[in-house]
């Protein structure tokens, strides 16, 4: 989650099955002055990981251990200024993959890691432009291929694409 008060990425995780305790957070990045808002987390490769908009662009994040209670260095996935809020992060055929808005050009893209752990990423593609598109992205899988919905801002209304291949 996104610590308002001192502008970094925190994770915390229960410390019994029923959530009625919980350990204490970790500070995971740190590294700007605002890091950490949009987030989504997974488990990916069975680790936790997050994708997340640190200080204008899109991030990622993934645990060294099963607990959380390690966690690598954070990768940046889009280095374009201005992209990566709203975050949706789902595996998609195996690898992590990011639905997200780009808040400059006000459309929806998608990005997808070329292993298992997200360790590498493939190149952004821009999935709707008409007007402005992307935000509050969900990122899903609807039969074998990726699927978003996301809010048309242009006109207001709800919109949704499902992608031919996986």
């Amino acid at each position: 989650y996104y610590d308002n008060t001192n502008g970094n990425l925190k994770y915390v995780r229960a410390a019994d099955v029923t959530g009625t305790t919980w350990a204490t957070p970790a500070t995971i990045d740190a590294s700007t002055s605002i890091g950490g808002e949009y987030t989504s987390l997974q488990v990916v490769n069975g680790n936790p990981a997050i994708s997340y908009y640190a200080a204008g662009i899109l991030k990622y994040i993934r645990a060294t251990n099963i607990a959380g209670t390690t966690w690598a260095t954070p990768i940046t996935v889009d280095a374009v200024v201005g992209t990566g809020q709203y975050t949706s992060l789902q595996i998609v055929n195996g690898n992590p993959a990011i639905s997200y808005y780009d808040v400059f050009n006000g459309n929806l893209k998608y990005v997808r890691a070329s292993n298992l752990s997200g360790t590498a990423w493939g190149a952004p593609v821009s999935i709707d432009v008409t007007g402005t598109v992307g935000q509050f992205t969900s990122l899903q899988i609807i039969n074998g291929n990726p699927a978003v919905s996301y809010y048309n801002g242009t006109n207001g209304n709800l919109k949704y694409v499902r992608a031919s291949d996986v």
